[in-house]
């Protein structure tokens, strides 16, 4: 039977792990934060590992894995994989690229929409007794918009980008896109990344994290951005600059955010942005990097692990290679 080693938190694994996998898998499960020489010690004779998207992967664990033939993550990010080590031994590393697209898609719209309409604001005056006095000053100052109205840019426009452009273009809104290299505009117009910047009223960023993109977002990037626009980011958190984007908030050249995810997840509360001045915080919006974590998103990504695990047993190539190993 085929080892597997699996770096996921047991109730995440147990809650959403099909009974097949288990029946053609001797698994061992350990926490995603335990040690290399733990991991090692209890499972170095694993052939494929199955891992939480948002952990690191380096050479040594890799070396330490003498059998390995697959790292396959649970998602669609694996910028955390030691790509070049796993090259050099032949191993496959995979993802499961595209299984979370409608969820990722409706979250980002869901962040849209509530930046549009200060949902969070309006929700604690409603708790503190202020829900007239909050409508009457919408009213006044006419500072709520509808989607439609909007022109929404979209930087990556992968099978996300290309499901939340879907979506935002029902609601009626203008939709750009920009990514290196022209894809259809079934949903979306092409659009060079300035001109981009500078006509939308919502930017979502939804590429991979690489050494080209990060901190993409920074302050040269919201200068080019039209003023009082909102950023979206249901991406990697290492896409923004985080000390740039609370100058550009503080300035009034971003009107807010909508962030599913930040830079050094688990986000800690000496976060720049987490404590950052309580009229900075009161233009963002914070989710705890949900956006694909829903049950739908974690049935097709247990079918796209399986399979592969199906591929690795019958000595065929995985779905969704990420690297280069030496022998494709």
């Amino acid at each position: 039977m085929t080892k597997m080693l699996v770096l996921e938190e047991r109730d995440v694994f147990e809650r959403h792990a099909p009974e097949e996998l288990h029946k053609c898998c001797e698994i061992t499960l350990m926490s995603q934060f335990t040690p290399v020489k733990e991991i090692l010690a209890c499972a170095s004779d694993a052939e494929i590992l199955l891992a939480n998207p948002t952990i690191s992967i380096k050479e040594d664990l890799i070396d330490g894995l003498p059998n390995l033939q697959l790292i396959q993550t649970e998602g669609v990010g694996f910028e955390g994989v030691d790509l070049n080590a796993a090259n050099k031994r032949g191993i496959y590393v995979c993802n499961c690229r595209g299984v979370n697209a409608r969820a990722v898609a409706e979250h980002t719209v869901m962040l849209m929409l509530c930046c549009l309409r200060d949902v969070i604001n309006g929700y604690q005056d409603v708790l503190e007794g202020r829900q007239n006095a909050k409508k009457v000053y919408y009213m006044k100052t006419g500072s709520l918009r509808d989607l439609g109205d909007c022109t929404v840019g979209f930087i990556g426009y992968g099978s996300i980008g290309k499901e939340a452009a879907r979506l935002t273009k029902a609601f009626g809104a203008r939709t750009l896109y920009y990514k290196p290299h022209r894809s259809d505009e079934e949903f979306a117009e092409y659009c060079m990344l300035d001109d981009l910047l500078a006509q939308s009223d919502i930017v979502s960023l939804n590429l991979p994290l690489t050494k080209e993109s990060e901190n993409m977002a920074d302050a040269a990037f919201f200068r080019r951005m039209k003023k009082g626009a909102i950023l979206i980011n249901t991406a990697r958190g290492g896409l923004v600059n985080s000390k740039d984007l609370i100058d550009a908030l503080a300035s009034g050249q971003l009107g807010g955010a909508g962030l599913d995810v930040l830079d050094h997840e688990p986000v800690r509360t000496d976060h720049l942005l987490v404590k950052a001045p309580e009229e900075i915080r009161k233009k963002i919006i914070f989710t705890p990097h949900i956006g694909g974590v829903t049950k739908s998103a974690f049935v097709r990504t247990y079918d796209v692990i399986l399979e592969n695990v199906r591929h690795i047993q019958d000595g065929e190539q995985p779905i969704n290679i990420v690297n280069q190993p030496l022998h494709v």
